[in-house]
């Protein structure tokens, strides 16, 4: 039996973040046109001083591409960028990783990696305060938030997403499309 890395491992975080975070905006297991349960107050404009929708060519200095970048490209059709020195804490907690993720070159997607229930409340906690209390997903180990253009999705295994549904709604199309394409 082969060994997982951790390279492997966290490819897999990654990818299963990814997804979870397209069925939510998607609205996967939905049944109709509903009321969103918790809306996200003060929608933020952006995640560590990048606005939503900048292009890769605009990045400032200090931003390189991640090292999952290709792997993300290949499967996924994004790419990842991080800061060179993150410094980012939300809450009073501390944030592990910070990517930023890019659609067509323009900037959609945050993926934040913290370690500890602590930190969990204390971001849920530093969210609800600022965005108005979350909608609670049990089954999941999630708290969501879902505004006219940003969503936010906290899980209790150590994740938070921001997803800028404009480019979002772009990339699920494309790939909607691909899967078409591919089964004709």
């Amino acid at each position: 039996m082969a060994q997982r890395t951790m390279e492997d491992g966290m490819r897999a975080g990654i990818l299963a973040a990814v997804i979870a975070c397209g069925m939510i905006a998607a609205g996967c297991g939905k049944t109709g046109p509903q009321k969103h349960p918790a809306p996200l107050k003060n929608e933020p404009d952006g995640f560590g001083g990048l606005a939503w929708g900048t292009e890769v060519g605009k990045l400032p200095a200090g931003m390189a591409e991640d090292r999952m970048s290709d792997f993300m490209h290949q499967t996924a059709g994004m790419r990842l960028y991080r800061k060179l020195k993150e410094d980012a804490d939300l809450g009073g907690a501390a944030l592990s990783k910070v990517q930023y993720g890019f659609y067509k070159g323009r900037f959609y997607l945050v993926m934040v990696e913290f370690r500890g229930a602590g930190n969990f409340d204390r971001i849920n906690r530093a969210l609800s305060e600022k965005h108005g209390a979350g909608a609670e997903e049990q089954r999941a180990g999630a708290v969501s938030w879902m505004g006219e253009k940003v969503d936010l999705l906290l899980m209790k295994n150590g994740r938070l997403m921001y997803v800028y549904k404009p480019i979002d709604a772009e990339k699920l199309k494309d790939d909607k499309d691909k899967i078409a394409r591919v089964r004709k």
